[in-house]
Protein backbone atom coordinates (compact mmCIF):
# COMPACT_ATOMS: atom_id res chain seq x y z
CA UNK A 1 0.00 0.00 0.00
CA UNK A 2 2.95 2.28 0.52
CA UNK A 3 4.32 2.02 -3.06
CA UNK A 4 2.48 5.52 -4.03
CA UNK A 5 1.48 8.00 -2.46
CA UNK A 6 -1.61 7.35 -0.22
CA UNK A 7 -3.07 9.79 2.49
CA UNK A 8 -1.93 10.27 5.83
CA UNK A 9 1.12 8.21 5.15
CA UNK A 10 2.78 9.77 7.76
CA UNK A 11 0.32 8.48 10.12
CA UNK A 12 0.45 4.43 8.62
CA UNK A 13 4.30 4.39 8.82
CA UNK A 14 4.40 6.12 12.43
CA UNK A 15 2.08 3.76 13.57
CA UNK A 16 3.47 0.49 12.12
CA UNK A 17 7.12 1.19 13.37
CA UNK A 18 5.25 1.96 17.05
CA UNK A 19 3.53 -1.06 17.07
CA UNK A 20 6.97 -2.89 16.98
CA UNK A 21 5.81 -5.58 14.20
CA UNK A 22 8.70 -7.04 13.15
CA UNK A 23 7.15 -8.39 10.09
CA UNK A 24 5.36 -4.94 9.12
CA UNK A 25 7.91 -3.40 9.42
CA UNK A 26 10.16 -5.42 7.12
CA UNK A 27 7.27 -5.69 4.82
CA UNK A 28 7.05 -1.36 4.90
CA UNK A 29 11.26 -0.77 4.63
CA UNK A 30 10.82 -2.99 1.52
CA UNK A 31 8.25 -1.13 0.44
CA UNK A 32 9.92 2.35 1.47
CA UNK A 33 13.30 1.82 -0.16
CA UNK A 34 13.78 4.39 -2.65
CA UNK A 35 10.17 5.18 -2.31
CA UNK A 36 11.30 9.18 -3.62
CA UNK A 37 7.12 9.86 -4.77
CA UNK A 38 5.84 9.05 -1.75
CA UNK A 39 8.71 10.73 0.83
CA UNK A 40 7.68 13.89 -1.94
CA UNK A 41 4.41 13.37 -1.38
CA UNK A 42 5.12 14.23 2.44
CA UNK A 43 5.97 17.56 3.95
CA UNK A 44 9.23 18.00 5.61
CA UNK A 45 8.45 17.81 8.82
CA UNK A 46 6.94 14.87 7.94
CA UNK A 47 9.63 13.82 6.23
CA UNK A 48 12.16 14.67 9.01
CA UNK A 49 9.57 12.46 11.34
CA UNK A 50 9.96 9.54 9.52
CA UNK A 51 13.54 9.57 9.21
CA UNK A 52 13.90 10.26 12.90
CA UNK A 53 11.33 7.25 13.21
CA UNK A 54 12.62 4.83 10.96
CA UNK A 55 16.83 5.54 12.24
CA UNK A 56 15.50 5.04 16.12
CA UNK A 57 14.16 1.47 14.79
CA UNK A 58 17.70 -0.23 13.44
CA UNK A 59 16.63 -3.82 12.76
CA UNK A 60 18.56 -6.34 15.00
CA UNK A 61 20.35 -9.10 13.30
CA UNK A 62 18.90 -12.41 15.01
CA UNK A 63 20.59 -16.09 15.58
CA UNK A 64 23.73 -17.02 16.41
CA UNK A 65 26.47 -14.68 15.43
CA UNK A 66 27.96 -16.95 13.37
CA UNK A 67 24.68 -17.04 10.93
CA UNK A 68 24.43 -14.45 8.16
CA UNK A 69 20.92 -14.60 6.56
CA UNK A 70 19.63 -13.59 3.53
CA UNK A 71 16.56 -12.30 5.19
CA UNK A 72 18.23 -10.12 7.74
CA UNK A 73 21.03 -8.66 5.07
CA UNK A 74 17.98 -7.89 2.90
CA UNK A 75 16.16 -6.01 6.25
CA UNK A 76 18.82 -4.38 6.93
CA UNK A 77 19.35 -3.36 3.52
CA UNK A 78 15.69 -1.63 2.51
CA UNK A 79 15.76 -0.47 6.39
CA UNK A 80 18.67 1.56 4.83
CA UNK A 81 17.47 2.66 1.74
CA UNK A 82 14.15 3.77 3.66
CA UNK A 83 16.24 6.12 5.48
CA UNK A 84 17.88 7.31 2.18
CA UNK A 85 14.34 8.08 0.44
CA UNK A 86 13.67 9.81 3.51
CA UNK A 87 17.03 12.26 3.90
CA UNK A 88 18.41 14.82 1.71
CA UNK A 89 21.65 13.07 0.36
CA UNK A 90 24.21 15.34 2.85
CA UNK A 91 21.79 14.17 6.03
CA UNK A 92 22.08 10.83 4.51
CA UNK A 93 25.68 10.78 4.43
CA UNK A 94 25.99 12.39 7.85
CA UNK A 95 23.91 9.44 8.97
CA UNK A 96 25.73 7.06 7.60
CA UNK A 97 28.87 8.46 8.58
CA UNK A 98 27.51 7.79 12.07
CA UNK A 99 25.88 5.07 11.72
CA UNK A 100 29.34 2.94 10.80
CA UNK A 101 31.86 4.67 12.88
CA UNK A 102 29.57 4.50 16.23
CA UNK A 103 25.75 2.65 15.98
CA UNK A 104 26.69 -0.70 14.49
CA UNK A 105 26.33 -3.02 17.44
CA UNK A 106 26.63 -6.30 15.36
CA UNK A 107 29.61 -6.86 12.10
CA UNK A 108 26.77 -8.58 10.89
CA UNK A 109 25.13 -5.19 9.87
CA UNK A 110 28.07 -3.99 8.04
CA UNK A 111 26.80 -6.70 5.06
CA UNK A 112 23.59 -5.09 5.50
CA UNK A 113 24.91 -1.99 4.15
CA UNK A 114 27.10 -3.42 1.13
CA UNK A 115 24.16 -2.55 -1.55
CA UNK A 116 24.49 1.32 -0.34
CA UNK A 117 28.10 1.59 -0.18
CA UNK A 118 29.28 -0.43 -2.64
CA UNK A 119 26.97 -0.86 -5.65
CA UNK A 120 25.65 2.71 -4.93
CA UNK A 121 28.79 4.32 -4.64
CA UNK A 122 28.92 5.31 -1.15
CA UNK A 123 32.60 4.21 -0.49
CA UNK A 124 33.26 7.71 -1.96
CA UNK A 125 30.80 9.56 -0.47
CA UNK A 126 31.66 8.38 3.54
CA UNK A 127 34.47 9.47 5.94
CA UNK A 128 37.59 7.99 5.39
CA UNK A 129 37.49 6.50 8.87
CA UNK A 130 33.97 5.24 8.43
CA UNK A 131 35.41 3.39 5.37
CA UNK A 132 37.97 1.57 6.96
CA UNK A 133 35.58 0.55 9.95
CA UNK A 134 32.92 -0.90 7.29
CA UNK A 135 36.05 -3.05 5.53
CA UNK A 136 37.68 -4.06 9.30
CA UNK A 137 33.66 -5.45 10.20
CA UNK A 138 33.57 -7.09 6.63
CA UNK A 139 36.82 -8.72 6.82
CA UNK A 140 36.96 -9.55 10.67
CA UNK A 141 33.48 -11.57 10.38
CA UNK A 142 34.65 -13.09 7.27
CA UNK A 143 38.06 -14.22 8.68
CA UNK A 144 36.03 -15.09 11.99
CA UNK A 145 33.70 -17.30 10.08
CA UNK A 146 35.15 -18.27 6.86
CA UNK A 147 32.48 -21.01 6.65
CA UNK A 148 29.80 -18.64 6.28
CA UNK A 149 28.90 -18.74 2.43
CA UNK A 150 26.41 -16.09 3.41
CA UNK A 151 29.38 -13.86 3.70
CA UNK A 152 31.22 -14.43 0.99
CA UNK A 153 28.60 -14.14 -1.51
CA UNK A 154 26.97 -10.83 -0.07
CA UNK A 155 30.60 -8.84 0.21
CA UNK A 156 30.71 -10.25 -3.49
CA UNK A 157 28.20 -9.16 -4.61
CA UNK A 158 26.86 -12.47 -5.81
CA UNK A 159 24.00 -12.46 -3.63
Amino acid sequence: MLHAPVANAHNIIAEIIKSNNDYGFEVMVSNLQENYELAKSMNADERQDVFELLNKNKPEMVSDMSLLGVGSVSKYTSWVGSLKAFSTEEAFVKNLNDLIENRISDPREAFGLYEIIVKKNYAEKVSNSALRKYNFLISTYKESYPENRMAELVSSGHW
